[in-house]
């Protein structure tokens, strides 16, 4: 369940409480897997005006993973995440967000620990009702002390490695006709001696 408590929605300053809980129950072949996701999060916001907004969260929660089979998978993690937010809308149709983020983690049912720092910039550009384009690129350094060759580090580190690490993306969105929608989504990440991954997707979607 998601409960959300909001205060002065959409005065000059104004925050939000949510406490999320997520449960997931998996019967398997040889039993049970559960997994969880707990948290809390207060995020504050300060309107300057339409056109400047900044906004910090500070979050802390756990993921658990247990199985009933492959033991070696489960992990109990705690984590704590902290994040700056600075929206600036000041041209028409664009918007720019800049984001700074840092986590830490630490799996209770072994020795595993991390901690990231994350700078990211987003761009959107949008025409109402007709064409969007948002563009998003991100800077993140991992600490990691563990084998990287296990589940519970592709968790903590998010399919990327200790070091610095580059990722970026582009969504566009484009309505053809009133009942028709163009999307195709790019995305990338390099992390250090590693090669530069790419995918992409194509999609149309047909509005009833």
């Amino acid at each position: 369940f998601r409960n959300l408590f909001n205060f002065n929605k959409n005065g000059i300053f104004s925050f939000v409480y949510t406490i999320q809980k997520q449960k997931n129950k998996i019967l398997q072949i040889n039993g049970f897997d559960d997994k969880k996701n707990n948290y809390h999060d207060f995020t504050s916001y300060l309107n300057f005006s339409d056109n400047y907004i900044i906004s910090t969260s500070a979050k802390q929660g756990y993921k658990i993973y247990s199985s009933e089979f492959f033991d070696l998978k489960n992990y109990y993690i705690k984590y704590t995440e902290y994040e700056v937010n600075t929206s600036i809308n000041q041209f028409k149709n664009l918007d720019f967000t800049l984001k700074y983020i840092i986590e830490n983690q630490n799996n209770t049912l072994n020795t595993e620990k991390s901690t990231g720092n994350n700078i990211g910039l987003e761009l959107n550009y949008s025409l109402t009702n007709k064409f969007n384009i948002l563009l998003t690129t991100n800077y993140i350094n991992l600490k990691y002390n563990s084998d990287l060759n296990t589940s519970v580090a592709y968790i903590m580190l998010e399919s990327l490695k200790p070091g610095n690490n580059f990722t970026w993306t582009l969504n566009l969105q484009k309505n053809i006709f009133t009942t028709m929608q163009f999307s195709v989504l790019y995305e990338g990440r390099y992390s250090e001696n590693s090669k530069i991954i790419h995918t992409g997707n194509l999609e149309i979607k047909a509005i009833f």
